[in-house]
């Protein structure tokens, strides 16, 4: 027990001011968004009561199994979005600044937050050339629906990759919401399709989804590459100064 609590002292210690508004930004957030889940539920309780459903849909499954339920729960549009868009960045704004924290401090002299630290001081020299194309790419990165590219993700990739805190949350944020958007949208598309259009139609709605997808890799797989060619020639043109 002392071990964990010398550690969290260290941890707290290393979270500088700007950490720490972000920090308490999210505990706001998480408590006024627990409030209104809370309130639904009291309020109208079919079908609001079964909120926690989607809550822990989207922790494990990801956004497109969470807004898909709510919908064939019955919920309300402005519902899904309320209780879908704030709860990842709940988590990356009380969890991430303690994740900072401890690379920066406890964990900076162990192997592994060694070479974290390492990537961050070398993504951080090119920062000017490369922090437009990361805030897009972690934006794209955002609007994934799959399990795993959700916004505590996409913080760490932004840290690892030299952005400044204010810009990759912000783009995350963006991301984030127009994800949930998109979805919710894209649900209401597809039920009328399905209802609307001949069957044989429908037989290419996987492909479409599928090229849809596919077509979102491609544009990130072209924003990485460009993001290792500006990283490479800022590196090469470094090297060229200092030999001269």
């Amino acid at each position: 027990m002392n071990s964990v609590l010398q550690f969290r002292n260290r941890v707290l210690g290393h979270l500088s001011p700007e950490l720490r508004r972000i920090h308490a930004i999210g505990w706001g957030l998480f408590f006024s968004w627990a409030t209104i889940l809370i309130t639904c539920a009291a309020i109208v309780p079919d079908p609001y009561a079964q909120g926690w459903r989607v809550v822990l849909e989207l922790a494990f499954a990801g956004r497109l199994v969470s807004i898909a339920d709510g919908v064939a729960l019955g919920f309300s549009k402005l519902y899904i979005f309320v209780q879908c868009a704030p709860q990842d960045m709940v988590l990356v704004l009380v969890a991430f600044p303690w994740i900072v924290a401890a690379l920066e401090g406890p964990l900076a002299d162990t192997f592994f937050g060694r070479r974290i630290l390492q990537l961050r001081h070398s993504a951080e020299r090119p920062r000017r050339l490369v922090e437009p194309f990361g805030a897009i790419g972690l934006t794209v990165y955002a609007l994934l629906p799959f399990w795993g590219t959700g916004p505590l993700v996409s913080t760490i990739i932004g840290y690892l990759i030299g952005l400044r805190f204010t810009v990759a949350l912000t783009a995350i944020f963006i991301g984030n919401v127009i994800s949930v958007l998109v979805f919710m949208q894209f649900l209401d598309w597809a039920h009328e399709l399905t209802d609307t259009i001949d069957s044989s139609i429908a037989r290419f709605f996987p492909i479409i989804v599928l090229v849809t997808l596919f077509s979102i890799a491609l544009l990130w797989r072209f924003i990485t590459a460009l993001f290792r060619k500006l990283r490479g020639a800022t590196t090469e043109t470094s090297v060229d100064s200092d030999t001269i």
